[in-house]
């Protein structure tokens, strides 16, 4: 009788821990299973599968919503959006919208166009004031400073160069333009001392929360003045519920 009760006890030992980890491995199995599906039916950046989830559609006009901001595209216009987490159709993390400037770049050569392109990218931030956006503040981060008056500029060479942006960066001069914040206007650069200037981005906010940043391309450096006059009209104009 003892030997049968050690008997069923070693047993009910067994199952219990057996159970126990086979509940453990169901939860485990559930989890990763989850996961792969919401992966797996969130469609991949820039295609037509993302665009359907955002409801927008190349080529026709287009209501999307930054933060609460209704925007309305005109269809002839070049659209991309991203969002982070939960894509709910008619909003988007991230409104990009493109813009050609070829007309203020000569032709190198014929039936070439330049690159022109400039890439703007909406988001919505809220209103953060930043004090450090004037680069005359922090003389000491730069190794020169360079006024460059044909260009309304006042250039900047980062002591040491790290990659990515702002080993050279531009500010525009005071007086010059007028930001809806106040805020100094400048742009970031990448490239490489051996090379050059890649490209440059710029930003202006809005008191709506509504940021504004461009991207362009070093040769649309002496032109910077059109390129964020333009894009900043033109998409303020695109606000349907200001």
């Amino acid at each position: 009788m003892e030997k049968l009760y050690r008997f069923l006890k070693v047993t009910l030992v067994i199952l219990y821990r057996i159970s126990k980890y086979t509940f453990l491995f169901s939860m485990l199995a559930f989890a990763i299973f989850i996961t792969y599906k919401m992966f797996n039916e969130r469609p991949s950046v820039n295609t037509k599968e993302y665009l359907d989830a955002h409801g927008v559609v190349k080529g026709k006009e287009n209501i999307v919503s930054i933060g609460g901001v209704v925007f309305k595209i005109p269809g002839e216009m070049d659209i991309d959006v991203e969002t982070q987490g939960e894509i709910i159709p008619g909003q988007a993390g991230v409104l990009s919208l493109y813009y050609d400037f070829s007309h203020l770049l000569p032709r190198i050569q014929k039936n070439t166009p330049p690159k022109s392109r400039v890439r703007v990218e909406v988001r919505h931030k809220g209103i953060v004031h930043h004090d450090n956006w004037d680069m005359t503040t922090k003389l000491n981060k730069w190794q020169k400073t360079i006024p460059r008056p044909e260009l309304e500029l006042i250039e900047f060479h980062d002591k040491q160069f790290y990659g990515g942006w702002g080993y050279i960066s531009f500010q525009v001069m005071e007086g010059v333009v007028t930001t809806p914040l106040q805020e100094a206007l400048n742009f970031k650069c990448s490239g490489h001392p051996d090379y050059g200037i890649r490209e440059c981005r710029g930003g202006v906010r809005h008191l709506d929360g509504i940021h504004i940043w461009f991207y362009f391309p070093a040769k649309l450096i002496p032109h910077w003045k059109a390129v964020y006059q333009r894009v900043n009209f033109n998409v303020r104009s695109l606000i349907v519920n200001k």
